[in-house]
């Protein structure tokens, strides 16, 4: 049971990372424009 909640918390932090990188990515484009 622990192991799923961990294992879910790392793949639901991995997506975060993921879609932060891309807003930042965004932002920064954005910006530059």
């Amino acid at each position: 049971m622990a192991t799923i909640k961990s294992t879910t918390t790392a793949r639901s932090f991995k997506h975060l990372s993921v879609y932060e990188r891309g807003t930042t990515t965004q932002l920064r484009s954005d910006l530059s424009t």
